[in-house]
């Protein structure tokens, strides 16, 4: 058994015989995709800053994913909050919440944030 790892789609040519002195051969294609993985996806994400940080009452996302979700937690794991990135500049008013450890993410990126 042979093990292979190309980086770009690769023939292989593999080539038999029998005892009886027969051979043959066939060529088997490895195909290669550049798949995106979790970091690649993550850095769409890049442009995600979130502000002030410690917060009194409200705070400020900035983020170039419009339309993607987001979800506030608190300590405890509850989702106290979800909402979509509707322009480049969200306002979050989070002043009915208790001051403590929060936690936002928008799409594969977790920010914490506190309140104070």
């Amino acid at each position: 058994s042979e093990v292979v790892t190309p980086t770009v789609t690769t023939n292989y040519t593999v080539t038999g015989s029998a005892i009886n002195g027969c051979i043959n051969s066939t060529v088997i294609t490895q195909s290669v995709s550049t798949c995106t993985d979790v970091n690649q996806l993550k850095n769409l994400y890049k442009g995600l800053s979130i502000y002030p940080n410690p917060f009194k009452n409200k705070i400020i996302i900035l983020s170039n994913s419009l339309n993607q979700p987001i979800y506030i937690s608190n300590i405890l794991g509850e989702k106290i909050l979800s909402t979509k990135i509707e322009s480049e500049e969200t306002e979050i008013d989070l002043s009915n919440q208790a001051p403590g450890i929060y936690f936002i993410t928008v799409g594969f990126e977790t920010i914490k944030i506190v309140k104070d």
